[in-house]
């Protein structure tokens, strides 16, 4: 038998023969609010070790969990253990949770930490086997995959999150937009906007962040989801934000580029919003006569450059009939 060294003990490391190289695996696993591990796929030799899952468990508290596997259809059995006594090993009642009955695509339940566990680091370990309901925590398998998990364990009791959005203001289109929200209950916690922003392990009770706009208008913004170590939390508030085009007008050329090989010049320049299209004027220092195009993009070549010659150039922009005419 292989052993697994942590940074808190040596655990063995079960064996597949097979592996899960034919998707007899895990390929996710939430737990309360937090995600222990989340499109793994099939890991090398069947085994992964997760030890910055950032989660916090209480004892006594039950967290509701979810196992995702690598196949949709092929009959699978979950089991899990905690090291509760933390002697690097997995005790028979040390199984949290056994599907006891084979299961396809995934599994779902609930884990309990008993209240004499000690605070502290413990490590978690889910096995999943191809038709096997009652599984051992190392022992040699044909097909599956066995992943585990670095949690922390308090013993401080678990408030629910709740969640006040706030920031309401005006902008322009393509300015980010300065959100904060206030959370109370234990932290850290996680929220998901209406939107479908999400924001994962809030560290602290106020915490500040942007947020880009898609479109100009009066977009609002509430919390949709919020959940923490307890469980799922409430969110309220909303911010609502003004978000104006910025005006049409042109703004400076970045540059006149000229190629050492060719007659080509390139004008670009920053894009005005609102305008339709653009009116490029050039011409050659020295002479009366302009060259103008319309165009319909921030940049234009022009052909017929003679290099090392000096060039006068030009441009405005065309608004749009809603827009304010660009001088």
């Amino acid at each position: 038998m292989n052993f697994i060294t942590t940074a808190e003990m040596r655990y063995c490391q079960p064996v597949a023969s097979k592996g899960c190289q034919h998707f007899d695996g895990l390929n996710g696993l939430k737990l309360g609010g937090f995600v222990l591990s989340e499109q793994s796929g099939c890991s090398p030799n069947a085994y992964q070790y997760y030890y910055a899952t950032n989660t916090t468990l209480t004892l006594g508290n039950s967290y509701s969990f979810t196992a995702k596997y690598l196949h949709p259809s092929l009959m699978e059995g979950l089991a899990i253990w905690g090291d509760l006594n933390r002697n690097g090993s997995f005790e028979p009642n040390e199984r949290l949770y056994s599907s006891k009955v084979v299961v396809g695509g995934g599994s779902s339940g609930t884990l309990t930490l008993p209240a004499t566990t000690q605070s502290g680091p413990l490590v978690l370990r889910a096995r999943v086997a191809y038709l096997v309901g009652d599984i051992d925590p190392c022992v040699r398998l044909d097909y599956g995959e066995t992943e585990d998990y670095l949690v922390n364990v308090s013993a401080t009791p678990c408030l629910s999150a709740s969640v006040t959005l706030s920031g309401s203001q005006s902008l322009v289109f393509g300015q980010p937009a300065a959100l904060t929200v206030t959370t109370t209950g234990t932290l850290p916690a996680s929220m998901t906007l209406s939107n479908g922003l999400v924001v994962n392990n809030l560290p602290s009770p106020t915490y500040s962040f942007t947020m880009l706009p898609d479109n100009a208008g009066t977009p609002q913004y509430s919390v949709s989801r919020v959940a923490n170590a307890c469980g799922i939390g409430q969110g309220s508030g909303t911010a609502s934000l003004t978000v104006a085009m910025a005006p049409c007008a042109t703004t400076p050329l970045m540059g006149l580029y000229e190629s050492a090989n060719y007659a080509v010049a390139t004008l670009i320049w920053n894009k005005a919003y609102y305008a339709a299209f653009y009116t490029v004027r050039i011409r050659e220092l020295g002479t009366t006569a302009w060259t103008e195009q319309s165009v319909d993009n921030f940049y234009h070549s022009l052909d017929y450059i003679f290099p090392g010659n000096p060039y006068g150039k030009s441009m405005s922009g065309r608004c749009r009939p809603s827009a304010r005419k660009a001088e």
